[in-house]
C-alpha cells in the first residue's frame, strides 16, 4: 500500500476508525515538512490538538523508529504539536517502540496510542485489515528458523552473510531474506564494516516461543515395559549402531542439563522413528505412551547438539522451545533452563 493511499484511506475512514475523535482539519501542503498535519478534537478536551504525522507503508519496528526520529526533528521547531506515525497496522512490538520513542500512532485497523498534555488514549486488539503477502511467511518456521537458532546460540558474535549461510546451511539468498525480516523487526544490526549482530536476543526468543510448538514435528507414540533409563539407553545405542541422527529433548534432555521436575515419558528426535521402534520391538499406541519419538520438521533441530552423560541432547535453545508450550510443567522447566543456562 502506497503512503499516499494510506493518507487518503485514513482521512476517508477516520470517523469509522476512531468514532470518539473529531477530525477538524487535515493539511498536506508544502508548508509543513511532515507528510500530513491533522487537527483533532479529543473527548473531554476543549482545544484542538495538531498532530504532526509521518506516514509509513509498513509498521515494522525498523520503520517506526525511523519515523520517530524524523518526527522528533520536525517537532523541535514547534513543540505545540504531537508526533504521530500513521501506518496500516502496528503490532504489539511496534506499540512498545512508539512508547519508548514518545510518539503516538494511528493505524488503518483502528488501533492507536496517544499521550500528550495529560491525555492518554490507547486502543488495541483490532486485527490487521491490510496483511501483506511476503516471500517468507515466517522466520520462526522451517529452514528460516535455522538463522535464529544459530544467532541465539552465539548472541554476541558478529557475522558476515557468508559465514551465517555456511553455519545455517542455507543459501546466501535465503539468509538475506531472513536478515531483512529480522532488520524490519528491529532484531538485528547491519554494518558494512562490522557485519551482522543480533539485537535484543531475549525479545527475539520470546517472539519465537510464542510461534513455536514441538508438534510441528511428526510425533510418534510407543510403549515398552522397560524403565525410562533403559529406553533412553536403547535409543542411544540403536542410533549409534545404525548411524542415525538423534537427540533427546523435552524432559529427557532437561533432566541431564538442568533437572527440575520428574517425568514419565522419554522424548527424542530420531530421523526414522517408525523403523527404529520396529527394530527394538516397541509397540505403537494411541494412548498411554511412555516413548515419544519426533521426526524433525527440519534438520536444524540437531544444530549444536550437546553430549551429557554420553547421551546426545538438543541445544539449549531447542530444548527451551520444545518445553515452553508443553503441557504439565513444561513451561516451568523451560524457564528454569533459561534462568540457569542462558545469558538472556
Amino acid at each position: 500500500m502506497r503512503e499516499i493511499d494510506i493518507s487518503r484511506t485514513l482521512i476517508r475512514d477516520f470517523k469509522s476508525l476512531f468514532p470518539d475523535f473529531e477530525l477538524r482539519k487535515e493539511t498536506r501542503s508544502k508548508e509543513s515538512a511532515a507528510d500530513i498535519v491533522l487537527e483533532v478534537k479529543f473527548p473531554g478536551k476543549d482545544k484542538v490538538k495538531r498532530l504532526l504525522c509521518e506516514v509509513k507503508a509498513e509498521g515494522f519496528p525498523k520503520y517506526l523508529r525511523l519515523a520517530a526520529r524524523q518526527l522528533k526533528q520536525l517537532r523541535s521547531t514547534d513543540s505545540s504539536t504531537y508526533p504521530v506515525v500513521i501506518t496500516p497496522y502496528v503490532s504489539e512490538e511496534g506499540r512498545k517502540i512508539c512508547k519508548e520513542e514518545s510518539v503516538g500512532f494511528l493505524d488503518l485497523s483502528g488501533n492507536c496510542f496517544l499521550q500528550f498534555d495529560g491525555t492518554y488514549i490507547e486502543v488495541k486488539g483490532n486485527p490487521n485489515k491490510y496483511p501483506t503477502e511476503r516471500k517468507i511467511k515466517s522466520i520462526y518456521k522451517g529452514k528460516s528458523s535455522r538463522v535464529l537458532r544459530v544467532m541465539l546460540l552465539q548472541p554476541d558474535r558478529r557475522w558476515t552473510f557468508r559465514d551465517l549461510a555456511q553455519e545455517a546451511v542455507l543459501s546466501i539468498g535465503q539468509i538475506f531474506k531472513v536478515v531483512s525480516r529480522l532488520e524490519e523487526l528491529d532484531f538485528i544490526e547491519r554494518s558494512e564494516e562490522l557485519g551482522l549482530k543480533l539485537r535484543k536476543p531475549s525479545e527475539l526468543l520470546n517472539a519465537w516461543r510464542t510461534e513455536y510448538s514441538f508438534k510441528e514435528n511428526k510425533v510418534f507414540n510407543f510403549y515398552s515395559i522397560d524403565s525410562l533409563s533403559d529406553l533412553e539407553r536403547k535409543i542411544t545405542e540403536e542410533c549409534r549402531r545404525r548411524q542415525l541422527r538423534y537427540a533427546m529433548t523435552l524432559f529427557s534432555g532437561a533432566s541431564r542439563v538442568a533437572p527440575f521436575t520428574r517425568y514419565n515419558q522419554v522424548f527424542a528426535y530420531v530421523d526414522d522413528p517408525i523403523d527404529m521402534a520396529d527394530k527394538v520391538g516397541w509397540k505403537t499406541v494411541e494412548s498411554g505412551a511412555n516413548i515419544v519419538l519426533l521426526q524433525p520438521f527440519d534438520e536444524g533441530v540437531y544444530y549444536s547438539a550437546q553430549i551429557k552423560d554420553d547421551v546426545e541432547i538438543v541445544s539449549t535453545i531447542q530444548l527451551y522451545l520444545d518445553l515452553y508450550n508443553y503441557r504439565g510443567r513444561g513451561r516451568e522447566q523451560a524457564e528454569f533452563i533459561r534462568s540457569q543456562l542462558m545469558k538472556f
